[in-house]
C-alpha cells in the first residue's frame, strides 16, 4: 500500500475487532503482505509491506493466541527480529470477563497470566503496553439488581496486577446511553437499562484512578473526555511514546494526531494509524462467543447464545453475590441500584 506520511506506519490491529483472539491466521498473512488489506470501510485494498512497519498496536481481551497459535507467533517474531517491527499491546481487563456481560472473555486473572508469559518471552515489552480498564459501566437488571465496575476497589485490584508486570499506561472510557444509544437499546432487548450517570460520578471516579496510578507510578489518561481536559493526556496510538519506547536509532513514525488527517471521535488524542480490522474474512467478536453486552461497534446485533445469557440474568436476579462467587468475580460488581 501507498505510504501517504513518508514515514513508517503505525498499524492497528484493531479497535473494533479483536483480531489476536478472532482471526489470528488472517492478521498474521496481513502483516506479512501475504493477503490483501483494508483499512477503514471505505478504503482500497492493497498489501503490507512488513519493511514499512514502525510497531504493531494489538489490541485484545483474550492474548493466549500470541503465544498459542503459531503462524501469529512466528510473523510477530519474524517482524521484530528482521524488520525492527515494534509490537505494542492495549490488553483490556474490566472485571466483567465470564459474566453475562462479557461472556466469552477470561477471567482477569487468566489475561494476567497469559500477559506474564508474553513479556517473558521478549515478544512484547512492559513499556510498549497499555492496560485498558475500558469501559466502565453500570447497568440495571430487570429484578432491580444493578451490575457496575464503578467501583475503586475493582480497579485498584485489577490495576495492580497489570502494572506489578511492568505496565506503566492505563486508560479507561466510560459506556453510557448517552453515548450508545444502539447499545442502550440492545440492552433494552434483554430488560437491562444502561445507565447514564452523573456526570460528577464519572469525573470523581476518574480522579480516584489517576490518582491511585500516580501513587503506583504509573501514567493515567482517560479516552475522549472532551468535559475533563486535564485527565485527557494522550491517545491510545501515542505516536510520541511508540517512538520513545521503541529509541531513537530507528526512524520515527509520525506525531501527527489522526483528527488532523483523517476523522474520529472530537476529543480523540491518537496519533495517525492504520486499523486493518476492516479486512475481508476479519471476524466479529459476537460471532465468535465473546458477546460483551456492550459492544458499540456491532450497531444493534444481538450476541449469541442469548437463552443462556438471559438464565444467568435470572441467576444473578435471584442470588447476586452467589452468582458472582459462582464465576469468581469480584463481590464489588454488585451495586446499590
Amino acid at each position: 500500500m501507498s505510504n501517504e506520511m513518508d514515514t513508517p506506519l503505525i498499524i492497528s490491529a484493531s479497535r473494533t475487532k479483536d483480531m489476536v483472539h478472532r482471526s489470528p491466521g488472517l492478521l498474521a498473512k496481513l502483516l506479512l503482505g501475504e493477503a490483501d488489506c483494508r483499512w477503514g470501510p471505505y478504503a482500497p485494498f492493497g498489501r503490507i509491506d512488513p519493511a514499512a512497519i514502525h510497531s504493531i498496536v494489538l489490541w485484545t481481551k483474550d492474548p493466549h493466541a500470541l503465544i498459542s497459535h503459531p503462524d501469529l507467533n512466528q510473523t510477530l517474531w519474524l517482524l521484530k527480529k528482521r524488520f525492527n517491527v515494534q509490537i505494542a499491546l492495549q490488553i483490556t481487563a474490566t472485571g466483567f470477563g465470564g459474566s453475562f456481560i462479557e461472556p466469552g472473555i477470561p477471567r482477569w486473572e487468566s489475561v494476567v497470566e497469559t500477559v506474564q508469559r508474553i513479556f517473558q518471552s521478549g515478544l512484547i515489552q512492559p513499556q510498549a503496553t497499555v492496560y485498558r480498564f475500558d469501559p466502565f459501566l453500570k447497568i440495571h437488571t430487570p429484578g432491580g439488581r444493578c451490575i457496575s465496575n464503578i467501583n475503586f476497589p475493582i480497579f485498584e485490584t485489577l490495576s495492580r496486577a497489570f502494572i506489578n508486570l511492568g505496565i506503566k499506561r492505563v486508560t479507561t472510557s466510560r459506556a453510557d446511553a448517552v453515548r450508545y444509544p444502539m447499545v442502550a437499546q440492545r440492552l433494552a432487548g434483554f430488560n437491562l437499562t444502561l445507565d447514564d450517570f452523573e456526570e460528577q460520578e464519572a469525573f470523581r471516579f476518574c480522579q480516584m484512578v489517576d490518582a491511585d496510578c500516580q501513587h503506583k507510578e504509573a501514567d493515567f489518561s482517560i479516552c475522549c473526555e472532551p468535559q475533563h481536559p486535564t485527565l485527557l493526556k494522550w491517545g491510545c496510538i501515542d505516536g510520541r511514546w511508540l517512538n520513545q519506547t521503541k529509541g531513537s536509532a530507528f526512524p520515527r513514525a509520525t506525531e501527527i494526531l489522526h483528527n488532523k488527517i483523517g476523522r474520529q471521535r472530537p476529543a480523540c488524542r491518537c496519533t495517525y494509524s492504520r486499523d486493518i480490522g476492516y479486512s475481508t474474512g476479519s471476524k466479529t467478536c459476537f460471532s465468535g462467543g465473546f458477546g460483551c453486552l456492550y459492544c458499540y461497534s456491532q450497531g444493534s446485533a444481538n450476541p449469541p447464545h442469548l437463552e443462556k445469557i438471559i438464565a444467568e440474568i435470572a441467576d444473578f436476579d435471584r442470588h447476586p453475590q452467589d452468582y458472582l462467587k459462582a464465576k469468581g468475580l469480584h463481590p464489588s460488581l454488585h451495586c446499590a441500584p
